[in-house]
């Protein structure tokens, strides 16, 4: 298995979660001092946040594994994204060698399942950019999917 991409929380500026049928998730994070806020829709909803919960995402978006990548030129991935189950964008700030901060990059991620089946144990995803399609598990999906925001 590899890697999907190469970051540190310590340059995490934003995620966006997107899901069908939900008000959009914006999660800001301050590493200098560790310090997290969030916003979904217009209302922020910081005081709701499970800290350990969103740190524990991070630390899987930054290890992520693919099960394998499929190459570009993969229409029913092509096609299964053209609806996703969840896009995230994560934006990172960009550092200088010497520290110097040179503004932020982000990138989309996008994740379709690949069977509408309930039983569907893979799920296809692209980095946008990336002409490459890859496959993820349902656990790597799961994990993806678990609420950060305590409900009252």
């Amino acid at each position: 298995r590899d890697s999907l991409w190469n970051f540190s929380i310590v340059d995490l500026a934003a995620l966006l979660i997107r899901r069908p049928n939900e008000d959009d998730l914006l999660l800001r994070y301050d590493d200098l001092i560790e310090e997290w806020s969030a916003i979904r829709g217009e209302e922020n909803i910081t005081a709701l946040l499970n800290v350990s919960r969103a740190r524990k995402y991070i630390d899987f978006l930054e290890t992520m594994e693919v099960e394998r990548w499929l190459g570009p030129n993969q229409s029913a991935a092509a096609q299964a994204l053209l609806s996703p189950a969840l896009t995230l964008h994560l934006r990172t700030r960009v550092v200088s060698n010497e520290g110097e901060e040179l503004g932020t990059k982000t990138r989309i991620l996008e994740v379709a399942p690949i069977s509408p089946s309930p039983n569907n144990k893979f799920f296809y995803g692209r980095v946008a950019g990336d002409p490459d399609y890859f496959v993820l598990s349902l656990e790597s999906y799961q994990r993806l999917t678990l609420p950060l925001v305590e409900t009252n």
